[in-house]
C-alpha cells in the first residue's frame, strides 16, 4: 500500500509534485480522491467511460507538467532516442 497525503484544496500540478518531493508521500487532492472513489464503484460501461474521460482530463495537465519538470532536471534517453517515459504516457493520454 502506498502512502498518501490528502488535501481538501485543489492542488496545481507543481504543488502536488513539490509536496510529494518534500514529504515522500503521494499528494492527492479532493478531485482525484473523488475520481478514485467513483472508479471503484461504477457498474455500467457508460459510467466507466465517463469516469475514465474525467480522469484523463484531470491527468493531462499534470502529465504535461511532469514532462516539463523531467526535461528541466534530467538528460533525455530513458527509453532511447531522447524520449522520456512520461512522453510516452502523455501521448497515450492524448490518444485515449
Amino acid at each position: 500500500m502506498r502512502k498518501r497525503s490528502f488535501f481538501d484544496n485543489d492542488l496545481k500540478p507543481i504543488q502536488a509534485y513539490n509536496l510529494a518531493k518534500i514529504t515522500g508521500l503521494e499528494a492527492i487532492d479532493r478531485f482525484q480522491l473523488i475520481l478514485e472513489i467513483f472508479a471503484k464503484r461504477v457498474s455500467t460501461r457508460e459510467a466507466q467511460l465517463q469516469v475514465q474521460l474525467a480522469s484523463l482530463r484531470y491527468q493531462f495537465p499534470r502529465a504535461r507538467e511532469s514532462v516539463k519538470l523531467a526535461r528541466m532536471g534530467e538528460q533525455p534517453g530513458f527509453l532511447g532516442l531522447g524520449r522520456y517515459e512520461i512522453d510516452v504516457y502523455l501521448e497515450a493520454i492524448k490518444r485515449q
